[in-house]
């Protein structure tokens, strides 16, 4: 199996950070991958939440909108960059990893240029 079922994907979204979904579906070429998707769908505890997108510059953007979106509900994050990515850090959240070292224009890049294949989640077309 290559794809998620609408019954995994509706149980990832439920699970995933209102605030983090709410970025995907604001830019569609943002992305969810890595082992947050395969650790909620074997009901077992992620650590991280990687995501992925078209540039530096875009996700850098994304992340001060995430850390601003925080701030006006009274929580803290902290933003922290490597050559590798931008993670938000705050107190009883899920780190937000917002992966700079490998971008990708379209979410379905992601998919080829991984050996995954229930670790990307990239928002549903109407």
């Amino acid at each position: 199996m290559r794809e998620l079922s609408k019954k995994d994907i509706h149980l990832v979204l439920s699970r995933i950070p209102k605030d983090v979904v709410s970025l995907m579906r604001d830019d569609p070429r943002l992305c969810i991958a890595g082992g947050i998707i395969r650790a909620l769908i074997g009901q077992e505890i992620p650590s991280d939440i990687d995501m992925f997108g078209p540039s530096k510059e875009v996700l850098d953007a994304t992340a001060d909108k995430l850390a601003e979106a925080r701030k006006e509900r009274g929580e803290h994050s902290r933003k922290h960059s490597t050559g590798n990515a931008i993670t938000l850090t705050a107190s009883g959240r899920l780190p937000v990893q917002l992966i700079t070292r490998w971008t990708f224009s379209d979410p379905k890049d992601v998919v080829t240029s991984f050996d995954f294949t229930i670790c990307l989640l990239a928002p549903m077309q109407n």
